[in-house]
């Protein structure tokens, strides 16, 4: 049996491995393999790895990580055993430790960079302004999710149901004409600007407080406009609706989400549409996409060449690949569980993502109308009610079309098993069984509105981009702050004038012992009055010398290991 340890660091893309007790040689196939590399793009291959490696079949490995990548790790090895070229292998894995989380990494390097920028600092190379505006845009990066899909297949409501807003225009006609992005900013409300050919320094208007009435006029507006110019593709306007708001299910102080919701590559508004979700696909392999797919409708998909794209994508990328693309399939409240086959459903959908070469793909069965519902209009009715139906009549009658036809989903996704959608949701197994923690505590407190929340998909759907963000989004955007530390030192020389700093400050002391010196040497021949004799004799001046250049040293010292901190 070989030992393995693996150590894993995403935030500079190193990763340790040491098989019995030996680290592997840089001239190793699994060394190259792994170089620089995010575990994501490796470990699907690694336990193949180790078998021609070691020529070994048994293995007992520890790993060092976070529990996202454990879920990963641990996944790799699940699939080894069912794979026909690896399942042989008998490995026994286990999570030894985790790292400090990324909130605390990143907020502790933004501590360590504002001490080292702040003007009593004693290095003044972190007080560039041009270091400070590169670190700002660094720390400030935002994360795009670009939303895809076809027409009429309730992308809006997906996105509102993130949002816990009616803020996208909703109904089933096509009425999302622009681009429109969201920014989240964790504000209680939201604000906007149209802006036209990507001129962002000067807005053609803005809105202090934006709502879903005025967001349906500015599409219809706009996208009026932009048909009349469509034949004259050089004279065509491009127009965009920058908004800026709250997204409930993560905080903007850790990342800032930006929502991109472009409409359906089967428009026939604007070709410029279709150029972008292609630009998003091709140019930015870090962002996330939502592609979402009615559901009921799957034979429908008007673009081919945007699935294969995405195929094409997923193809070589391995598993960090394979995260960026989720599939939402919309509406599956429609369904009736006791007449149709819900799994079957779902299973239909892969092999129809298959035909164009998208293989394993992660699946998101959603009810996104319905979790909508339950976080706008629903919402604190159904307290202390058993069943949605029991609504008071009154209450009902109140309800916009919608609402009401929202309740029986409610009753039909917390009655029937096969409409539990999270249950078939690509989750990681810490993220449901996260989901499953809130269930059971819904179900004790007899909360339905909180059952029904999360049978709909969309807690799952938000949980995914939340392990991605953690995965991907926020480990990139801490090495890249590292990353601007380590450029700064190396291109000024900031740790030779960090240790000259400390020298200088001994020096400091020497001089100020010397200075003492010759002062008592005056002292001790009775050239001063009596009077200053006695008084200066009192003064020791090293004490408080010593202890403020200690305190120097140790600052520098303490600035310099918070920018390489170790891998613990």
């Amino acid at each position: 049996m070989a030992k393995v340890f693996v150590k894993y660091n995403p935030y500079r893309l190193s990763t340790e491995i040491v098989i019995d007790g030996n680290p592997i040689s840089a001239d190793s196939e699994i060394y190259a393999a792994i170089a620089g590399k995010r575990l994501q793009e490796w470990i699907g291959n690694f336990p193949k790895m180790l078998l021609d490696d070691t020529n070994c079949e048994k293995f007992e490995i520890e790993f060092y990580g976070s529990d996202l990548d454990w879920d990963d790790f641990r996944e790799a090895f699940a699939q080894a055993e069912l794979n026909e070229n690896t399942n042989s292998i008998d490995a026994s894995v286990k999570h030894v430790n985790t790292p400090k989380s990324d909130e605390n990494i990143q907020r502790g390097i933004v501590k360590v960079f504002n001490d080292l920028s702040d003007p009593k600092a004693p290095i003044p190379d972190f007080r560039s302004p041009e270091l400070v505006r590169h670190f700002e845009s660094v720390k400030n990066a935002v994360f795009p999710i670009q939303v895809i899909a076809t027409m009429s297949s309730g992308k809006s409501t997906v996105i509102n149901s993130l949002l816990q807003k009616c803020l996208m225009p909703y109904k089933n006609e096509a009425c999302t004409a622009l681009i429109t992005e969201i920014l989240d900013n964790d504000e209680s409300f939201f604000s906007a600007k149209v802006i036209e050919n990507g001129n962002r320094s000067e807005p053609i208007e803005t809105i202090d407080v934006l709502t879903g009435a005025i967001m349906s006029e500015l599409n219809q507006r706009y996208g009026n406009d932009m048909r009349i110019h469509d034949d004259d593709s050089s004279e065509k306007p491009i127009y965009t609706i920058c908004a800026n708001g709250n997204i409930p299910f993560i905080n903007a102080n850790d990342i800032a989400l930006k929502l991109i919701d472009t409409p359906g590559p089967d428009s026939a508004a604007n070709k410029h549409h279709k150029e972008v979700t292609e630009w998003a696909l091709r140019e930015n392999n870090n962002n996330l996409i939502m592609y979402v797919l009615d559901g009921t409708k799957l034979d429908t998909v008007a673009d081919e060449s945007l699935l294969t794209s995405i195929a094409d994508c997923m193809k070589n990328g391995g598993k960090l690949a394979r995260d960026r693309f989720m599939f939402v399939l919309n509406k599956m409240d429609v369904y009736a569980p006791d007449k149709e086959d819900i799994p079957g459903v779902i299973s239909n959908a892969k092999k129809y993502l298959a035909k164009f070469g998208i293989i394993d793909p992660q699946i998101f069965p959603c009810s996104a109308l319905v979790a909508l519902m339950l976080r706008t209009e629903l919402s604190g009715k159904l307290v202390g009610l058993k069943r949605a139906r029991n609504l008071d009549d009154d209450i009902v009658d109140m309800l916009s079309s919608d609402a009401q036809s929202a309740i029986p989903s409610v009753d039909k996704l917390n009655r029937f098993e096969d409409l539990h959608l999270e249950k078939y949701s690509t989750v990681s197994p810490s993220e449901q069984a996260k989901i499953r923690t809130e269930l059971n505590k819904a179900i004790e407190e007899g909360d339905i509105e909180k059952q029904a929340l999360i049978h709909s998909g969309i807690i799952s759907i938000e949980a995914a981009i939340t392990a991605y963000v953690k995965k991907y989004a926020r480990t990139k955007k801490i090495k890249d702050l590292v990353d601007t530390f380590e450029g700064v030192l190396e291109s000024s020389g900031v740790l030779s004038k960090a240790a000259q700093a400390v020298i200088e400050n001994k020096k400091f002391a020497e001089e100020c012992l010397e200075r003492q010196k010759r002062i008592n040497e005056k002292i001790s021949e009775g050239k001063e009055a009596d009077e200053f004799k006695t008084r200066v004799s009192k003064l020791d001046p090293m004490p408080t010398i010593r202890e403020k250049a200690d305190e120097e040293r140790k600052k520098v010292l303490s600035q310099l290991s918070a920018i390489f901190p170790s891998d613990e």
